[in-house]
């Protein structure tokens, strides 16, 4: 896909009937209509050009993330087990599903649209459950009638 946004136009390269492709977009309402169409050869579709720079960038600021988020999973889930506090253990189980994220998007960079969209799909699964673990441990909690130590909350 090309995309020319001050032109409003977008070129698409595809194995699909024009009119296939076309009721694909047109629910997007911007106005969808095919203005040309034509065979091509497999010699003369070019290929995406990847910006090698960008993705090392992208690919260095995650790392980073990745590292926060997981030593402050790390701090935070052995504070909240001393503790015995579920908030501190959902605030780190939020730091793992951060991390959870990164490491899924370090997979994606420099790859397809598809391979991204798949990437995001794996991250909202993986945050639901760890949604569904921290829901769990306060459940636990509350039914074992344990309370918070106050004192390491505060430390």
């Amino acid at each position: 896909m090309d995309f020319d946004i001050p032109n409003r136009k977008l070129i698409i390269c595809h194995s699909e009937e024009p009119n296939v492709v076309l009721d694909k977009l047109v629910p997007l309402g911007f106005g969808a209509k095919i203005e040309s169409s034509q065979v091509l050869e497999d010699f003369e579709i070019k290929p995406i050009q990847l910006d090698a720079a960008k993705d090392a960038q992208e690919r260095k600021v995650l790392i980073w993330l990745l590292a926060l988020n997981g030593l402050m999973f790390f701090v935070e889930i052995i504070a909240g087990w001393i503790a015995q506090s579920a908030g501190l253990i959902a605030d780190a189980l939020d730091m793992f599903a951060d991390a959870a994220v990164y490491v899924v998007a370090l997979y994606a960079v420099g790859k397809a649209a598809q391979h991204k969209l798949k990437a995001a799909k794996l991250a909202g699964v993986v945050e639901l459950l760890l949604t569904a673990l921290a829901f769990w441990r306060t459940g636990y909690q509350i039914y074992i009638g344990t309370m918070p130590e106050p004192n390491a909350m505060i430390w």
